[in-house]
């Protein structure tokens, strides 16, 4: 072995041999961590620290958010028209198809408003009216839109919401909401009218629209559109009644004003009372009648009698046969139960006294 190979092995030993990279290891420094590098990893934990802490603070606030949402959706009574159709498979696609259509509609209201009606009041008039299909369609999309809202609400856990099904349930009851506005637009000239007949210096045109209002938006949740009558003719009546009321109450509150308790039916000039009591008679007998057609009639019985004897602003008395169709029932049948009806009405009204008093101290001329 000459020089050579003797100086290549110990290059080779000190390369390879564990001890010399052991040494190596303790001996050689280790590179220094500069402040800056230090401070800029400090800054980027502070900065992934802190927006954690907004992660975790937004998720905390949507879930209170739907929890508090969820225990208000729990709370609420839905309360809908029940119809046999809506469990059917079609239903949600029927209920979209109506509210496309009605969108889509563009036709033009097809009566004017009076001249002397104030510009307010004449921009109802701008709303068409619904056909009988039209007003079906729209109580029927109503309440199914309820009857959904109120299936999914079943199924919506309050201690766990679905944000979607949430979402779902306010969608139906919003949509819900547009439809019965839409009907009650379409039926506010029906408020106008009967508000212009019922004014006096006790309620006011304008007092008795607001009030005919609320009354239509009620009567809008209440009305079976399967019973297959209009919804002008149930409106009519609610909003009569509801007009009967108040002004009776408003009538009775100037009494105690004026503190003038003789005045049975309001303010009554001298020289106009030979005229006015009869009228003011007429008033509160009508009054006192629909009390009794209302509490003892069923809906049926109140439709049968309203349609046979005209008691409505905007038709005339029916043939039995018109209201047998309306009712799907034959016209025998609507004239017992017309018969059964008017006398169930008889018998109320002998048992009520001063009712037969009004009747009996009406002038002749305020009962021809």
């Amino acid at each position: 072995m000459n020089d050579l190979d003797v100086i290549v092995q110990l290059i080779h030993f000190f390369l390879t041999h564990p001890a010399v990279q052991f040494l190596e290891n303790r001996l050689m420094p280790k590179p220094a961590t500069t402040s800056r590098a230090k401070s800029q990893k400090a800054t980027n934990s502070r900065i992934k620290s802190a927006q954690t802490r907004k992660t975790t603070k937004i998720k905390n606030k949507h879930s209170s958010q739907l929890l508090a949402q969820a225990e208000l959706i729990s709370e609420l009574d839905i309360d809908f028209i029940n119809n046999d159709e809506f469990p059917n498979s079609d239903s949600y696609d029927r209920m979209e198809a109506i509210l496309v259509k009605e969108y889509e509609n563009k036709r033009k209201p097809r009566v004017k408003p009076s001249k002397d009606l104030p510009s307010y009041f004449a921009k109802l008039y701008e709303t068409p009216l619904l056909t009988p299909q039209e007003e079906h369609d729209l109580f029927w999309a109503m309440n199914f839109l309820k009857y959904r809202a109120n299936l999914l609400k079943v199924s919506l856990d309050v201690t766990k919401p679905d944000k979607h099904l949430i979402e779902e349930i306010q969608k139906c009851l919003g949509r819900s909401e547009q439809v019965r506005d839409r009907i009650v637009q379409a039926n506010l000239r029906l408020v106008v009218s009967l508000a212009r007949k019922f004014c006096d210096h006790y309620s006011t045109f304008e007092e008795l629209v607001s009030d005919g209002n609320i009354t239509l938006m009620n009567a809008a949740l209440k009305f079976d559109c399967a019973r297959g009558f209009r919804f002008s003719t149930y409106a009519t009546h609610a909003t009569q009644r509801d007009y009967y009321r108040q002004i009776q109450k408003r009538r009775k509150n100037a009494q105690r004003i004026t503190g003038d308790q003789n005045e049975f039916l309001g303010d009554i000039g001298q020289e106009n009372d030979e005229e006015e009591v009869p009228m003011k008679t007429q008033a509160l007998l009508y009054q006192k009648v629909m009390e009794v057609f209302e509490h003892e009639l069923d809906e049926r019985e109140q439709h049968i009698i309203c349609a046979r004897f005209g008691i409505n602003e905007q038709e005339s008395g029916q043939t039995l046969r018109s209201v047998g169709e309306q009712l799907g029932i034959s016209k025998e049948r609507v004239r017992q139960l017309q018969i059964l009806a008017v006398e169930k009405l008889q018998q109320v009204l002998l048992e009520k006294q001063n009712i037969l008093q009004l009747i009996d101290n009406m002038p002749v001329s305020a009962t021809a």
